[in-house]
């Protein structure tokens, strides 16, 4: 019999704000891996963090679906998007350095809503260079989906 790979392993769920730490997960991970990003732009290092948190909860508010990947409690990495005519849209996803290309992020992936590809608004390099995807920035920035 093969053996599952970590992705298949781990249970991908929705974020828990009543989970101690797990929202704080999202968003330092969020902030810290885009800030290093080649494609993060040019916001200025005093607004950085307020600009990002900002756009994070209004993901969270307008109902962008935020997702989890743990393993025996550890969380492993996250994903946000939405669905915008049957598409995904993949606003980040970011699985931890140790866990990387062992299929959590396809599991990830593979959970959110619409079929893929679809559009990304946060030019991550995978799909960047997968032109399947569509570069859309401008839909993370609409009030509604």
């Amino acid at each position: 019999m093969a053996q599952r790979t970590l992705g298949e392993r781990c249970l991908v769920r929705p974020w828990t704000a009543d989970i101690d730490g797990e929202v704080a997960f999202v968003y330092d991970a969020w902030l810290q891996s885009w800030r290093q990003s080649k494609y993060a732009g040019v916001i200025p290092n005093h607004l950085y963090y307020d600009t990002q948190r900002t756009a994070i909860a209004e993901l969270a508010a307008r109902g962008a679906t935020f997702l989890v990947a743990e393993l025996n409690g550890e969380l492993l990495g996250f994903a946000c998007g939405e669905e915008k005519d049957g598409k995904t849209v993949l606003h980040y996803i970011y699985v931890k350095d140790a866990f990387l290309r062992k299929g959590v992020e396809e599991r990830l992936l593979a959970a959110l809503p619409g079929s893929k590809p679809g559009w990304i608004t946060y030019a991550l390099a995978a799909f960047i260079k997968d032109k399947s995807w569509k570069h859309a920035p401008e839909i993370a920035r609409r009030q509604k989906l």
